[in-house]
């Protein structure tokens, strides 16, 4: 039985890496508590963005080149459906603005147990639906754990110029090893970025 709601969950995760003040060198940070969840990411609001915008999802970048590539890898959008979808179901007692940090707070839907009925526990289930995919912590895992973003998104290119690349390209496009590159093309893979064609020995890769 899911214990939190895991599009709202996800959107909070993605917000607070793509809005992070990374050039403080302080990541986000991620609580967990026997009744809640806290995300926090470091900063304030772009100087653009007013309190009315976030909540309606008015995205102002605050990190271009890191939400280009989420983009890129299908991990996020530009709709701006993050925070009004935080807020549809937490509702914005949820957001908690600081004065260097944004923090979301992502309660624990714990079961709750009614009366014996014929020796049988009634037990109240959860409001929503887990979707039986890909959690999006596996996907940013395969993907943040690689510090090569700048070669990754090279590859992209590539195949948005030339509609197909193989991996003797992508050695050569990203000046990488050849193991190195098919970790890189695996991870596409994996998020659903390219499709494989072809054999073991003459395979090419093409964006979805």
């Amino acid at each position: 039985m899911p214990l939190f709601h895991a599009e709202a969950f996800s959107e909070a995760v993605i917000n607070a890496i793509l809005h992070n003040h990374w050039v403080e060198e302080n990541a986000p940070m991620f609580t967990v508590f026997k009744d809640r969840i806290e995300i926090l990411s470091r900063g304030k609001l772009p100087p653009k963005q007013t309190i009315e915008g976030f909540y309606l999802g008015e995205s102002v970048s605050v990190n271009k080149k890191l939400s280009d590539l989420f983009l890129r890898l299908h991990i996020s959008e530009r709709s701006g459906r993050g925070v009004p979808k935080i807020v549809e179901v937490y509702g914005k007692e949820a957001i908690e603005f600081h004065d260097n940090t944004i923090l979301v707070k992502i309660p624990l839907e714990r079961l709750e147990q009614g009366e014996e009925v014929n020796g049988v526990k009634n037990v109240k289930k959860a409001n929503f639906n887990q979707k039986n995919e890909r959690s999006l912590s596996e996907v940013l895992s395969d993907v943040l754990s690689k510090k090569d973003y700048d070669k990754m998104e090279q590859i992209i290119l590539y195949l948005e110029k030339n509609g197909e690349i193989s991996p003797k390209d992508a050695e050569r496009v990203t000046g990488k090893s050849s193991a190195t590159v098919r970790r890189y093309l695996k991870s596409l893979s994996e998020v659903g970025v390219v499709v494989a064609y072809g054999s073991t020995t003459n395979i090419i890769y093409r964006l979805v």
